[in-house]
């Protein structure tokens, strides 16, 4: 599906309920990244790093809460930002922006969602083993005149548990936040980074 396309999205749900017949959960974790110098940034990369980072999360939790609210039902919407959000990012300031306003949105959404029982969280992800990762440290590392791997070490070393984490990590914070265990938990934006981040 295409999550910056509003039709797209509201048909996925809509699949969803044909096949599952109920759907109460949602996770979104589309998102995309540039690399490079805050001047070299080009409106054309900004505007599709915020169509696919926030525009299509607005379009998902809007497609599900519709339905939700539709059909009475209480429901989760996880949102996976980043701890990107939480401050400045020199070279993929669009992530970052996007991330941050994907966490207001979250807030937003929750407020709005609560009287009908829906409950809208992040997780804020640090650095995580993801080819998308690996990716961005080789273009770090060739700007920088070393190589990938030392990049990603450098970055390690800054995170008090001294390693990054793995993808089954956030899943398992997601999994909270999609249980009843956190059924009192709304609007939040759970860090999940190995105590990279503590706003």
């Amino acid at each position: 599906m295409d999550v910056t396309d509003e039709v797209s999205v509201a048909s996925l749900i809509d699949q969803a309920r044909a096949e599952f017949g109920v759907v109460s959960r949602l996770v979104y974790t589309a998102g995309i990244i540039n690399t490079g110098d805050f001047l070299e940034l080009s409106p054309r990369q900004w505007r599709r790093t915020f169509d696919v980072n926030l525009t299509g999360a607005f379009f998902s939790i809007q497609a599900i809460a519709r339905y939700l609210v539709e059909a009475d039902r209480p429901g989760h919407i996880v949102m996976v930002a980043s701890v990107a959000g939480r401050g400045p990012r020199p070279d993929s300031s669009d992530y970052a922006a996007s991330k941050a306003g994907l966490i207001s949105l979250v807030r937003s959404a929750a407020v709005s969602l609560a009287s009908a029982d829906i409950l809208v969280n992040a997780v804020c992800p640090g650095v995580v083993e993801t080819a998308m990762t690996r990716d961005i440290h080789a273009e770090r590392a060739a700007r920088r005149g070393i190589n990938a791997e030392e990049s990603l070490a450098s970055l390690a070393d800054t995170i008090p548990l001294g390693r990054i984490e793995s993808p089954q990590e956030v899943a398992e914070a997601i999994w909270f936040l999609l249980s009843d265990a956190a059924s009192y938990v709304t609007g939040q934006a759970l860090n999940v980074c190995g105590g990279l981040a503590f706003d």
